[in-house]
């Protein structure tokens, strides 16, 4: 569906494809009136386009000074680094926008040498969402979701990321690496596993069954693990009363505590640091 949108300049045509992890926005306009292109999304990171028209010049504004750009080639990308940033735009134009939620700063450096560059695969790629504008009956969005997954593991393969471990279905040594350390800093579990399949450039279903590959325990399950030997030093410390110990290793209160804790270690939380008392 081409929607139309006056807020930003005439006659300005937009199409757009979204999934919780990235999304598309083709924007194209014939008149070469000026106007504001509309802005990044607020959580956005530095935006990829790809310029599908002719030889393009647009102002950037950052703080409310505008800087002309470098000419821009047909085919080739350029980047808009963040949300901060405004462009505005006096001739026609045809470009394609890919947004990745939750951007990971590693990514940034890969993101930046592509400007004014053409990369045949990624081009290929992000044509794909060309071809289904313009023949939506030929493409489904589950197949539009596989090519925004194959361009985010394009990039992490511009940044110097392994994109996939050798291994066949774990995750790479990286990845697994930074899940870990993501699921460590808040034993709360506040932190989507979404949110961390994101960052590792993967879907979620994906990551949650190459996480359990890697680690022999789903993300829910490793955490719980970690919970449990959190609270186990915290239990050495006789002074501490366990709802304290509960809530600072992420339960809801003591009695989801102790359900937990007797589950995995076959004794109570007191009854655990009673035997630990005695020994010592």
């Amino acid at each position: 569906m081409i929607n139309i949108d006056f807020r930003y300049m005439p006659a300005l045509e937009q199409w757009s494809f979204q999934s919780d992890q990235f999304s598309f926005l083709r924007l194209r306009s014939s008149t070469g009136k000026a106007g504001q292109l509309p802005p990044a999304p607020p959580d956005s990171g530095h935006l990829l386009s790809l310029n599908l028209g002719r030889l393009h010049l647009f102002r950037l504004g950052m703080n409310g000074r505008f800087v002309a750009q470098p000419a821009i080639g047909a085919h080739r990308f350029f980047v808009v680094p963040g949300a901060a940033a405004t462009l505005w735009v006096d001739q026609p134009f045809d470009i394609l926008r890919f947004h990745l939620h939750r951007q990971p700063h590693y990514l940034r450096p890969a993101l930046l040498r592509l400007c004014g560059r053409r990369d045949d695969i990624l081009y290929s790629l992000m044509h794909c969402f060309v071809s289904a504008i313009d023949r939506p009956a030929a493409m489904s969005p589950q197949t539009l979701n596989h090519v925004g997954q194959a361009i985010v593991q394009h990039l992490l393969h511009l940044s110097g990321e392994p994109a996939t471990s050798a291994r066949a279905g774990k995750l790479a040594p990286w990845q697994e690496r930074r899940a870990k350390e993501w699921l460590a800093a808040d034993l709360s579990g506040s932190l989507a596993i979404a949110d961390i399949a994101a960052r590792c450039g993967l879907s979620a279903g994906y990551f949650a069954t190459a996480f359990k590959l890697s680690t022999g325990l789903s993300p829910s399950a490793w955490l719980m693990e970690q919970r449990i030997e959190r609270a186990k030093t915290l239990l050495r410390d006789g002074r501490r009363p366990l709802q304290e110990v509960a809530l600072e290793c992420g339960f809801s209160d003591q009695p989801h505590f102790t359900r937990h804790f007797s589950k995995l270690v076959s004794a109570s939380p007191g009854q655990w640091r009673a035997l630990c008392m005695n020994a010592a």
